[in-house]
């Protein structure tokens, strides 16, 4: 579809919009892959890990899904090929790419769903 590609920064604004309103419908539990880094974040940032972009920068947040305690990698690579992904509607995809990576709380659920795994499951 395009060549446009996430930076770091756009998998921070998609993540803070999914985990501060758009997937807590079915995922209420995340963890942070390189836990070191999220402390330095956290003790040096107003802002958690996942909403800075130094922390999408090779790492990711591990997500629980609540129905069966599936565990996912949600990073920047998977965000990037759901933006490709013909699962993926073809309005969110285009609204993504028209607002520099920017999503409203339902586009980042249905990027995050399609991101890990690989179509919408929920909603």
């Amino acid at each position: 579809m395009s060549r446009f590609k996430l930076t770091p920064q756009h998998a921070a604004d998609i993540a803070t919009t999914a985990f501060e309103g758009g997937i807590d419908y079915w995922c209420s539990n995340a963890s942070y892959t390189n836990p070191d880094l999220a402390d330095i974040l956290l003790e040096r940032e107003e802002y958690p890990p996942y909403a800075v972009a130094q922390y999408w920068d090779g790492n990711g947040m591990l997500i629980e899904e609540d129905e069966d305690g599936t565990q996912t990698i949600l990073d920047l690579d998977n965000l990037n090929e759901a933006l490709e992904n013909p699962e993926l509607p073809m309005p969110v995809a285009m609204r993504v790419l028209q607002n520099d990576g920017s999503a409203d709380a339902k586009d980042a659920d249905l990027i995050v769903q399609v991101a890990l795994f690989g179509k919408v499951v929920y909603g």
